[in-house]
């Protein structure tokens, strides 16, 4: 086993020092526990054993310059390093990175909810640059959260891209042996994030998975043990090894609000802030091949592209020695690398080189003016790192050009691509405006009810609806749309990094996770922003834009305000005082989009107004007021549809069920519109009237249900604009069922309880469409409608399989061809059920009544529709029923009343021999005489009945 050696200068420093032997110890065991270099949880990555922790301990004393070492024996005067200095720097270089040893015991200890490490008193709360430390329980369910959303390109990081094609991670399995090497490797990248801040509470708590104590089987708890040696260092060595992963002033920060550390240069004997800057830049510096040996390559055969990378850089750097410059150090570097590689590289130095320059820094205003003590003489050895990437004639023999090059968006190009995407449809603009103030109003309703906060208690703006969204006509006669929120608001980091991005969805950010994911990974809020470049529709409607808002957690003095143009580089997020809660935004309204929205003629017209340009939103909550202001009073727009699916009980008309995938989905025959999701519409605004997803449906026979989902995951799949769906209902199965089992409960309750009863019936359930002449008129006239069929014994739906249950030898259809206006009117009320019941006892004959809609936008004249309908009548019959037709007579009349005179009666005969008409394929239609007046009939067949019904005695 690889021992833990101290180099000889910090050596010297605890010579006879009553901290000699506890560091020894400590080292010791930390030595136990890196020995095996295994890294369960980071199987990729390079060496983090005793070797690691030995090379950073000699980088830190060569980082210490002479003058200092010199001025650090027991009769310096002023003395600048000492025992206690020693510690701090060998303990803190033991710790830093000791939490990526974990086990799988030690790891489940540290993020259960008993768990005896807690988040340290300062850290646990905000402060400047940083977050408050979360319990780890908590911190573990946020990320169990963000894991089961990382997107393919985060999963391909962390466990490798063929891994992430084929393993998703939904769940931990709580047996430690159902654990595959992607948990392992999910788990590391948890650990990895938050290994700094374990490092210092290790120092405090002790290791995970260990008891504490001092036995071979246990691991000190420096800062908990009263009688530890180090405890009264405990919390600086933690400190010190918690700075290398956060910034240095922020670690000064926290000695300058600490009781026990404040006040002093050396807290507790030490200048701790060196030991920091020490450890940062000694660790930064282990970036040779010494650290990324062959043979170990080979063994761990790195997956994760991030591995690859780092194993990589360390092979690459050939050796680190002395520069011309005492004060700089040369990085040699393998020339024959790749340009992914030599830019990595030169990051990487990059980095490097800002790290020593942020070090050198912070120990200037720290120690700078302290010459009386000598910490003025506290600073790096090594002021510069070069590289042999710097040499002109390094660069030119490279194969390639050394600089970045790829595919780069121009500023504008956002701007420009909104009118291609969304078409140049101002209304779109509305729709995204009016779909953000909806979210914030419900993502404020979850939060209250996360925080247990009152509604009331907020200080909310004062007005008459939840989101107002409001046409305003300036006194020089332009225009700006103002809509304003009672949201949650958002900070300037949403700000920055969400609303003003493209694509950058916030809802996919870990901010949005933490606050509205539960514990089973559910959405707690319904949210219908998705895609993260709704706010670029605004320069739909007008050129620039000003946006106020404030976060239901800021102060009233932290509000934010931004003033943006399509043409705008940078724009300023300025702090405002004295905002309510929410968010406004005022867009000024171009000429086109005056005109597309008729502003100008609500403004002399108080029938005229947007409509559907602007009535996106649909549902009963949040409430949406829209309004125009160019007259004294106020104009209200019209909101067409309340659906009552948010804050109402659904009242009988609706059905709801919940497929998986989906909250809910609620569907009903009545008024609403075609599919809705989230609250607002989806539909392109020129076809709000066409029923666009009757395509899931038999179109000539059936009516679509009107759908609205309840979907707080976003798998409805819709497309970018938001007119339609990607492909076709996911849950088209679920609503087929439900709306059949509702058609079959219509029919228990509602149907037909006798023969007579079913030839009368014209109670048709709202699934029911009367067939439509215009929309397709080549289509098979009886093609899957829904309707009754019966003997004189027995009556069915009408359905193949049914009707085969009748066994009867002929079907009997009559009814009526109508316009939409007569519809509702006509049906078979004249009609003499039992003659008509005799005759199918009588015949073995089926009969049904049917009732068809000639649309009057239709074209042609009415007397040429019959024709199209009836010829395939003649030909196949009713093709619902399945049945093989050997003949078939049709006879239709223009009676408007549902009589039939005598002439007509008696052509019911066969037809004589005719010109057949070539599509029809039967004798060719013919025109019946009739004495009455304006009413023509005519008259079609094929093949020969057997007898013939006289219908007028049946009327």
């Amino acid at each position: 086993m690889t021992r833990i050696e101290f180099p000889k200068p910090l050596k010297r420093l605890l010579e006879d020092s009553e901290l000699q032997a506890p560091i020894r110890t400590l080292a010791d065991r930390v030595g136990e526990i890196l020995s095996d270099n295994k890294l369960l949880f980071f199987p990729d990555y390079t060496d983090h054993g005793p070797d690691h922790v030995n090379r950073v301990l000699r980088s830190e004393v060569e980082l210490i310059p002479k003058g200092v070492w010199k001025n650090s024996t027991n009769d310096s005067d002023p003395r600048l390093l000492c025992d206690a200095d020693a510690a701090v720097i060998i303990a803190a270089t033991l710790l830093h990175d000791i939490a990526m040893h974990l086990r799988p015991p030690g790891f489940l200890q540290l993020v259960s909810r008993d768990s005896r490490f807690k988040p340290l008193p300062w850290f646990s709360a905000n402060q400047e640059g940083h977050l408050a430390d979360q319990p780890w329980h908590e911190l573990w369910q946020n990320y169990l959260r963000e894991a089961r959303r990382f997107s393919d390109r985060d999963l391909t990081n962390i466990i490798g891209e063929q891994s992430a094609r084929e393993w998703k991670f939904h769940e931990l399995p709580a047996d430690i042996g159902q654990w595959e090497t992607n948990h392992y490797r999910i788990i590391g990248e948890f650990i990895r994030r938050h290994h700094a801040r374990l490092a210092h509470e290790i120092a405090i708590y002790g290791f995970p998975g260990l008891e504490v104590g001092s036995g071979r089987r246990h691991f000190p708890a420096m800062g908990t043990e009263q009688s530890h040696a180090l405890g009264h260092l405990a919390d600086l060595i933690g400190l010190t090894a918690r700075s290398h992963g956060v910034s240095l002033r922020l670690c000064k920060a926290y000695l300058d609000a600490s009781p026990l550390h404040q006040g002093t240069p050396r807290p507790m004997g030490t200048a701790v802030l060196y030991p920091m800057a020490l450890l940062r830049v000694a660790d930064y510096l282990q970036i040779d091949r010494k650290r990324a040996p062959a043979v170990l390559l080979q063994l761990r055969n790195p997956q994760s592209p991030i591995s690859v990378r780092e194993w990589s850089k360390h092979l690459a750097v050939l050796n680190i020695s002395q520069a011309d410059d005492p004060r700089a150090r040369m990085v040699q570097v393998n020339p024959g690398l790749s340009l992914e590689l030599y830019l990595q590289l030169r990051d990487l130095i990059d980095g490097l080189q800002a790290e020593i320059d942020h070090s050198t820094a912070v120990l200037d205003e720290a120690y700078g003016i302290r010459d009386k003590d000598g910490l003025d003489q506290l600073n790096l050895a090594i002021r510069r790192v070069r590289s042999s990437l710097d040499n002109p004639s390094f660069r030119d023999g490279l194969p390639y050009i050394p600089e970045p090059t790829g595919f780069a968006a121009d500023p504008h190009l956002l701007t420009l691509l909104v009118e291609p995407l969304y078409g140049k449809k101002p209304g779109v603009g509305v729709r995204e405006l009016i779909q953000n103030a909806v979210d914030a109003v419900c993502e404020l309703e979850a939060w209250c009810q996360t925080h247990n906060v009152r509604l009331d208690s907020l200080d909310l703006p004062e007005q008459e609806a939840d989101v107002l969204v409001d046409f305003i006509k300036r006194d020089d006669g332009s225009w700006y749309l103002r809509v304003s929120d009672r949201g949650i608001g958002m900070t300037a980091d949403t700000i920055q990094n969400y609303f003003l991005r493209a694509g950058a969805s916030y809802r996919r950010s870990p901010q949005w996770a933490r606050d509205f994911i539960d514990e089973q990974d559910h959405p707690r809020v319904i949210r219908a922003g998705r895609f993260g470049i709704g706010a670029f529709a605004v320069f739909l409607l007008g050129p620039s834009f000003e946006l106020h808002t404030r976060h239901v957690t800021a102060d009233k003095s932290t509000g934010c305000t931004i003033r943006a143009s399509a043409n705008s580089q940078l724009i300023e997020i300025t702090r405002c005082g004295d905002l309510p809660i929410g968010t406004t935004i005022e867009v000024e309204l171009s000429t086109d989009t005056i005109e597309y929205l008729e502003l100008e003629e609500v403004s002399h017209s108080s029938h005229a107004e947007p409509g559907d340009a602007v009535d996106w939103f649909c549902w009963d909550w949040p409430t949406v007021v829209k309004r125009v202001f160019c007259r004294r009073k106020p104009i209200v727009l019209h909101q067409e549809y309340a659906c009552p699916i948010r804050k109402t009980r659904l009242p009988p008309e609706w059905s709801v069920i919940h497929p998986d995938g989906f909250d809910a989905v609620s569907w009903t025959f009545g008024d609403a519109p075609f599919l809705s999701c989230n609250g607002l519409r989806v539909a392109r605004i020129e076809s709000y009237w066409k029923d666009d997803f009757d395509l899931f449906w038999e179109e000539e026979c059936l009516h679509a249900p009107r759908v609205a989902v309840i979907d707080k995951a976003a798998n409805l799949p819709l497309t970018v604009q938001r007119y339609a769906l990607s492909h076709g209902l996911p849950f088209i199965d679920e609503l087929v069922r439900d709306v059949m089992l509702s058609f079959i409960a219509h029919g228990l309750v509602c149907g037909p309880t006798s023969p007579e009863e079913a030839l009368r019936s014209d109670r048709r359930y709202p699934l029911q469409r009367a067939h439509s002449v215009y929309r397709k008129p080549e289509g098979t006239f009886s093609d899957g409608n829904l309707r009754w069929c019966t003997t004189s014994t027995h009556m069915v739906p009408v359905d193949p399989w049914l009707y085969s249950l009748l066994k009867a030898g002929s079907c009997l259809v009559f009814g009526v061809l109508v316009t939409p206006t007569l519809y509702r009117t006509c049906g078979p009320k004249s009609l003499n059920a039992n003659v008509l019941l005799q005759y199918l006892g009588a015949n073995n004959c089926a009969a049904m009544q049917w009732l068809t809609v000639m649309e009057s936008h239709g074209t042609g004249k009415y007397a040429d529709w019959p024709s199209r309908i009836l010829a395939e009548l003649a030909l196949q019959g009713v093709s619902a029923l399945d049945h093989v037709v050997q003949a078939s007579r049709v006879l239709v009349s223009s009676d408007p009343e549902f009589r039939f005179s005598n002439s007509v009666l008696r052509c019911l005969r066969a037809p004589k021999s005719g010109n057949a008409n070539p599509t029809l394929q039967c004798a060719a239609w013919r025109k019946v005489g009739s004495r009455r007046s304006g009413s023509r009939s005519f008259g079609a067949g094929t093949g020969t009945l057997a007898s013939v019904i006289p219908l007028r005695s049946t009327l």
